[in-house]
């Protein structure tokens, strides 16, 4: 499966193949690493701060108490002339994690139907502020 097939399956992709994601979404699976990361403390609570900052990764910072910037390649440029390099550190990367949190191919749903959360893939608990 190509890669844009996969976004569009995860959720990740959206119009005119743009990355666009909701909260509602996120309450049932992440789509996936992108080039640049901000994992908030919901995420580094579920993951472990210690985890993601010993991750494989071209940069690793920690912006605050919980939260964690991670960038895959050196390059933003590396998403469009390293297909082949990227996909490779996003693997790297969420085999470090040894998370069920990014989507699998094949396991997802339509979250429209699933009220909060499937129960398919782990997910954090958000403090959310209603709509």
């Amino acid at each position: 499966m190509e890669y844009r097939e996969f976004a569009r399956e995860s959720g990740a992709a959206h119009y005119r193949d743009g990355f666009l994601f909701s909260t509602h979404l996120l309450r049932h699976w992440l789509p996936d690493v992108f080039w640049g990361n901000v994992f908030g403390p919901a995420y580094v609570r579920l993951f472990g701060k210690k985890c993601l900052l010993t991750a494989p990764a071209y940069s690793v910072q920690e912006l605050g108490p919980e939260t964690v910037y991670v960038q895959l390649t050196k390059r933003i440029a590396d998403v469009i002339e390293d297909r082949e390099g990227v996909q490779s550190s996003r693997k790297l990367f969420k085999e470090h994690l040894k998370s069920n949190a990014f989507y699998v191919s094949g396991k997802g749903y339509d979250w429209r139907e699933r009220g909060p959360g499937g129960g398919v893939f782990d997910v954090p608990t958000f403090q959310l502020i209603e709509d």
